[in-house]
């Protein structure tokens, strides 16, 4: 009896304990506000930029044109180049403040020019373009006679960027779709032909510049062959040797030769038994072919079997030349 009394006497101390001191208080539920949130990146800043889209004449996206940041006057720098979107989409990010123009291109589509645009610090500019195909230059290479001339490559200089080159066909006719403002010329380069230039002044995009270039015959380009301690060497020079119309000359006793006009936009080299072929050099009119033999000679020998019986029907060659060594193949043809 008396240990239950004991008990009920304690369990009763510290009910009363526990009444009169105040519960700690409980740490408070994390409020949505104050849950823990994903850090949000501070966009970069891209200005001055230059965004914008191109555009067919139908109104459709180009994807894949080049566009360019250009100067505006000449000598005309490239600042930045960059390439569409499947949406016709471009940008260019951190651009300077002085005045540019935008130039796209894309074939078959054509070529465009922006005006010319001022970025401003802290600035997006934003432009639209559509290309034009009549922003384009065609027309017919002639010679003295008027008789049209195939196989003339037609490019454009003043543009510091690659713009695709044409090709006159039989009839003399050829067509540059891509032909920007700032194209200074016309070049046109044959086989027999002075280089002839076409200057085309001032235009826009949307009108096809229609030219006819006339090439008149070149002159025979000189030249001369010397070993590699400066004598003339009488040798064989070979010009156009991968085409049909290959040219195939003899050095006289002072190395000298001529090649015909027809030798022009060709490599030439020189050939000797004694020597090494020369490095090729390239057929300029107007300008002097100097062809230098490198030390070399002929190879005399005799082609056995490992048991010393002579070999028959076998072809022996160079594999590879360099001044300094050669290394030699052979093939047997029975």
């Amino acid at each position: 009896m008396l240990p239950a009394l004991v008990l009920l006497v304690t369990l009763g101390a510290v009910l009363l304990v526990r009444a009169l001191v105040p519960a700690a208080p409980s740490p408070p539920s994390p409020s949505p506000s104050a849950s823990a949130r994903p850090e949000v990146p501070i966009p970069e800043d891209r200005t001055p930029e230059i965004r914008g889209r191109i555009l067919d004449a139908d109104g459709n996206a180009v994807d894949g044109a080049t566009v360019r940041l250009v100067s505006t006057s000449p000598p005309y720098t490239v600042y930045r180049d960059a390439k569409t979107d499947t949406a016709g989409g471009f940008y260019f990010t951190h651009v300077g403040t002085w005045r540019v123009r935008v130039v796209a291109d894309h074939d078959p589509g054509g070529v465009v020019t922006s005006a010319d645009l001022q970025p401003a610090e802290g600035k997006v500019t934003e432009i639209t373009l559509v290309l034009s195909p009549a922003g384009a230059v065609r027309g017919t290479v002639v010679d003295a006679e008027d008789r049209p001339v195939a196989g003339a490559v037609l490019s454009v200089e003043g543009v510091p960027w690659i713009v695709p080159a044409a090709t006159s066909d039989d009839a003399g006719a050829f067509r540059l779709a891509i032909v920007p403002q700032q194209a200074a010329s016309l070049v046109a380069v044959a086989h027999g032909y002075k280089t002839a230039r076409v200057s085309l002044g001032p235009r826009d995009d949307t009108t096809e510049l229609v030219v006819r270039v006339r090439l008149t015959g070149a002159p025979p380009v000189d030249g001369e062959v010397r070993d590699a301690d400066g004598h003339p060497v009488v040798a064989r020079v070979v010009a156009c040797e991968d085409q049909p119309a290959q040219v195939r000359v003899t050095s006289g006793e002072d190395g000298s030769f001529q090649l015909p006009p027809s030798a022009i936009g060709c490599d030439a080299i020189a050939e000797h038994a004694s020597y090494g072929s020369s490095a090729p050099v390239h057929v300029d009119e107007g300008r002097r072919v100097a062809l230098r033999l490198l030390p070399g000679g002929s190879i005399d020998g005799e082609v056995v079997d490992d048991r010393g019986d002579a070999v028959p029907s076998f072809t022996v060659g160079i594999e590879s030349f360099s001044p300094a060594r050669g290394r030699a193949f052979g093939a047997n043809r029975p």
